[in-house]
């Protein structure tokens, strides 16, 4: 498999993750700024140990939550900019919320290799599994345009890459954005804003890294925290825009990058909340033969 096939698969997998701008751990809630109260816990059930939203950041994500509930899709626009390597990387497409289960569906655009132009792949998660474009260089039987990965499959694709597609899932749904901000965020004001023509009002927040290494469960999440720590990197900053209906529109947060002042800002945006979406699996007859990891011998 060649390296340009691994990294049109991986930033288009970074793409999607950028759609909400982060993922969750979970953990316990952290009480907002200005509130004496925690912050709530709602049971697994959803029943009888709920309790009311306690200070402003709650009760600005259970606002959001509830209508991102009513409407379940939503058009996604997602761009990076500030670094090289991100400049011109982004991607658009449309995103199911039903409950817990989560569906997207994505072109990208990322930078090539030197001296070679942009690449465009489409991404479709749906049913836990993702399924990505061949990329051109990749070799695949005729008429086989999509490689299916399995978090559970045992191929090497799945193998290297299946916990992207679970990332993937839990980043792409703001719900698990919203729990970043109680478990571990400072609501440091809210003021009306007019963003792309619409009248907004614009959420100033800051996630304490600390906190969230401190809560972090996947390894590679807690080590990427800790590594951010260790060069002075311990807060990143959000701005986080709602509309009238307290549907998200826009997220948008730069990360400084360790050891120097300039950082990548990475932007996500929702619009035509509420309308139709096509999300389905590719016919099978697209779907490419799994590559099998080689057995040992006996």
């Amino acid at each position: 498999m060649r390296r340009t096939t691994i990294l049109a698969i991986s930033g288009l997998a970074l793409v999607g993750v950028l759609t909400a701008c982060g993922s969750a751990q979970q953990g316990e809630p952290v009480p907002a700024a200005g509130s004496d109260q925690a912050a709530p816990t709602t049971g697994a059930s959803g029943g009888g140990g709920a309790t009311a939203p306690s200070g402003p950041l709650e009760q600005l994500v259970t606002k959001a939550g509830a209508a991102m509930a009513a409407k379940k899709t939503a058009k996604i626009t997602v761009s990076a900019s500030g670094a090289p390597a991100a400049d011109g990387m982004g991607g658009s497409g449309v995103i199911r919320l039903d409950g817990n289960e989560v569906a997207l569906s994505m072109t990208s655009k990322m930078a090539g290799e030197p001296g070679q132009p942009a690449q465009e792949t489409k991404m479709i998660v749906v049913g836990g599994a993702m399924y990505v474009e061949a990329p051109k260089d990749m070799p695949v039987e005729p008429g086989k345009k999509w490689v299916k990965i399995d978090p559970n499959g045992t191929d090497v694709m799945s193998k290297l890459l299946g916990v992207v597609v679970r990332q993937v899932r839990q980043s792409a749904d703001p719900k698990n954005m919203f729990k970043t901000f109680t478990d571990a965020g400072t609501l440091n004001g809210s003021s009306p804003d007019t963003l792309d023509g619409v009248a907004t009002t614009k959420h100033k927040l800051a996630v304490d890294l600390r906190k969230m290494s401190e809560k972090a469960t996947d390894p590679l999440t807690k080590l990427s925290y800790e590594a951010l720590l260790k060069n002075g990197v311990t807060t990143m900053d959000y701005d986080f825009w709602t509309d009238a209906q307290d549907l998200p529109k826009q997220f948008q947060f730069t990360q400084r990058m360790p050891g120097s002042d300039a950082g990548i800002t990475m932007v996500a945006k929702y619009s035509a909340w509420g309308e139709p979406v096509d999300i389905k699996a590719p016919a099978e007859s697209e779907i490419a033969p799994p590559v099998e990891l080689p057995q040992p011998t006996r």
